[in-house]
């Protein structure tokens, strides 16, 4: 994670465009002022937790924080804005189910598809190395089986 500059914070993002809704909040991808660099960032909303921030959500920071891994996504800075938790953390330009399900603008080869395996692997690996288990939603589950059905391995 970042040390705190005087920018960090809100006043270093601009933002670009919403990203996502998720079960604590929403994500957007910004522009870092400072590095030109694309960040995305979740905001945990504090202001509907009346007994104090979600468990879940505690242990999501808590976890980016010790994560050091290049197939898992940084996090990069936390701030408070508005009583609201901002994670700041590696934006990933497209999601790998819609590489797999667009066949006009990308063909998949079997080393592509190798490729993206072994760094899903390789992430599962570290986080289990780790004692962390990873609850795989049906989408990304789906992601995976189509990119073994693509490869025929």
């Amino acid at each position: 994670m970042s040390a705190l500059s005087p920018l960090s914070g809100k006043a270093n993002y601009t933002k670009i465009k919403f990203l996502g809704e998720g079960a604590f909040g929403v994500v957007k991808q910004y522009k870092c002022k400072s590095t030109n660099e694309l960040v995305a960032i979740k905001k945990i909303r504090l202001k509907q937790a009346k007994a104090g921030i979600n468990l879940s959500a505690i242990r999501e920071l808590k976890t980016l924080q010790e994560l050091d891994h290049p197939h898992i996504i940084r996090i990069r800075d936390v701030f408070v804005h508005n009583c609201n938790i901002h994670l700041v953390l590696d934006c990933m330009v497209t999601e790998l189910d819609m590489i797999i399900k667009d066949k006009r603008t990308v063909e998949l080869t079997a080393p592509h598809i190798k490729a993206f395996l072994q760094q899903i692997l390789e992430g599962v690996q570290y986080i289990h190395q780790n004692w962390i288990l990873h609850r795989v939603r049906d989408s990304q589950m789906s992601t995976f089986c189509l990119l073994i059905a693509c490869c025929r391995i």
